[in-house]
């Protein structure tokens, strides 16, 4: 059996073979606002394993995106956030990812966070995984070496590591 009704949207379908088992495809999509929102949630008997995805712009130049998978009888749930915002002078970036299993008791969170001013040629980036953070400083960035790695070493990029925090 499926069931659909369009904005927000909702998939449903049974099979006659595993009575016990039941998918579920739910979302809403504004294209105006390009926003779209979606969960798919898979049961069978006790278990449930459910994922959650947006995706939304948010202003001229500015996105974001979150990704979350989570399955509560083995108490495991992953988390991504990204965000990238583009101006005439900056570009940003921020991503997050999150994961909690059933073996931790506390969220473990890796980061990246990049800028890179269009103006002043630089690039800056901060780089966390496990409470190691890593902030790294590009100057002097020219075309060649963000989009070739190949002309990046006959290029003369400047690279500095500022900090590296343990």
């Amino acid at each position: 059996m499926v069931i659909l009704h369009m904005n927000p949207f909702t998939i449903t379908t049974c099979s006659p073979r595993f009575q016990d088992a039941k998918f579920t495809v739910e979302g809403t999509m504004d294209k105006s606002n390009m926003i779209y929102d979606g969960k798919i949630e898979t049961e069978l008997g006790r278990e449930t394993l459910t994922f959650t995805g947006r995706v939304a712009k948010e202003g001229t130049g500015s996105y974001s995106s979150s990704v979350r998978l989570s399955h509560p009888n083995t108490q495991t749930d992953i988390q991504f956030t990204g965000r990238v915002d583009d101006t005439r002078e900056t570009l940003t970036g921020n991503m997050e990812f999150k994961w909690l299993m059933s073996t931790d008791q506390q969220f473990r969170i890796s980061s990246l966070r990049t800028e890179i001013n269009k103006l002043r040629r630089e690039m800056n980036m901060d780089v966390s995984v496990h409470g190691i953070k890593l902030l790294i400083k590009v100057i002097r960035l020219t075309h060649s070496c963000y989009c070739s790695t190949k002309k990046c070493s006959t290029k003369k990029c400047k690279i500095m590591i500022l900090t590296l925090v343990l």
